[in-house]
C-alpha cells in the first residue's frame, strides 16, 4: 500500500509539473472542435445569452421575480452550474477517450485529468463574458466581494479533481455509470436552486444542506453577485474538498496499476 501510495503521488506531482502538454492539449481540443467555425467556441456563450434572456424573462413571471435581481441570479447560477456539469461529464471519458495514448506512453495518468479540467476552465472563462453586460447594467453587482469568486472557483477546481479522477477510474471499468451520472446530473439540475430562488422551499430550507452542488454553486454564484456566501456553504466544500481527496487518493494509490488493463 505504501508503494502503491508513493506510486501515486509521484504521478500527481509529475502530472501537475507538465502544464505545458495538458493546458496546450486542452486549447487545442478546443479548436479543433470548432474549427472553421466564425466565433468558435462563443457559439456555447451566445448561445448561454439567448436562453438567460428567455428563461429569465419567463421564469421571473412564474417566480414573481424582479429582473433586475432574476437575471444575474439566473446568470450566474447557469454560468456556474455548466462549469460544474462539464467537470462531471467529462470526467466518465477521461481515461476511456485516451486508450491509445495511455497505452501507447508513459505519461502519468493525472494528466488526462488535468487535460479535462483547464479544457472546462478555458470554456467556463470565456463564458463568463456574459457577466459584462449585466455589470454594465447593474454595476452594483461588481463589489470587492466579487474577488472571492476566485477563490471559490478554486475550491470547486480542486474538488474537480479528485472527482474527474475518482470517476475516470470507475468508469474506465463500469462504462454504465457514465450513464447513470448522466441521468443523475439531469435530475440535481432540477432539485439544485439555478432556475429557482432557494426562497422557493419555504421553511424546508434544510434539505438544501444535504445537497453538495447547492453549496458549490452558492460559494460562486454569491461571490459573482458581490455578496459574501455563507460560512456554513464554505466549511461543507472544504470538508468535502478533504474527505473526496483522501478517499480518491486511496482508490487511486490501489487502482493505479490497474487503469490501462480496464480500458
Amino acid at each position: 500500500m505504501k508503494e502503491g501510495g508513493a506510486a501515486a503521488l509521484r504521478d500527481l506531482t509529475k502530472g501537475l509539473s507538465m502544464y505545458e502538454l495538458w493546458w496546450v492539449t486542452s486549447y487545442s481540443e478546443i479548436q479543433l472542435r470548432y474549427r472553421r467555425s466564425v466565433i468558435g467556441p462563443f457559439w456555447l456563450t451566445l448561445n448561454m445569452l439567448i436562453l438567460i434572456g428567455t428563461l429569465g424573462v419567463v421564469y421571473s413571471v412564474l417566480f414573481k421575480q424582479d429582473l433586475r435581481t432574476y437575471i444575474p441570479f439566473l446568470a450566474t447560477g447557469f454560468l456556474v452550474w455548466g462549469l460544474i456539469s462539464a467537470i462531471i461529464t467529462d470526467s466518465c471519458n477521461t481515461f476511456v477517450n485516451s486508450t491509445s495514448i495511455i497505452k501507447n506512453t508513459n505519461l502519468p495518468f493525472s494528466v488526462f485529468v488535468f487535460r479535462d479540467l483547464s479544457k472546462n476552465l478555458l470554456i467556463f472563462l470565456h463564458n463568463a463574458s456574459i457577466l459584462i453586460p449585466i455589470y454594465l447594467l447593474w454595476p452594483e453587482y461588481l463589489t470587492p466581494w466579487s474577488l472571492i469568486a476566485i477563490p471559490a472557483l478554486g475550491l470547486i477546481l480542486a474538488n474537480g479533481i479528485w472527482v474527474t479522477l475518482l470517476l475516470g477510474i470507475i468508469c474506465a471499468r463500469y462504462r454504465d455509470v457514465s450513464l447513470m451520472v448522466s441521468n443523475l446530473l439531469q435530475i440535481s439540475m432540477f432539485l439544485t436552486p439555478i432556475f429557482w430562488p432557494p426562497s422557493a422551499v419555504g421553511t424546508r430550507v434544510f434539505v438544501l444542506n444535504f445537497n453538495p452542488f447547492y453549496h458549490a454553486l452558492t460559494i460562486a454564484r454569491m461571490s459573482l453577485l458581490g455578496q459574501p456566501a455563507p460560512l456554513s456553504s464554505w466549511l461543507i466544500m472544504l470538508a468535502i474538498t478533504v474527505v473526496g481527496s483522501l478517499l480518491t487518493f486511496g482508490i487511486f494509490s490501489r487502482y493505479r496499476k490497474r487503469i490501462a488493463f480496464a480500458l
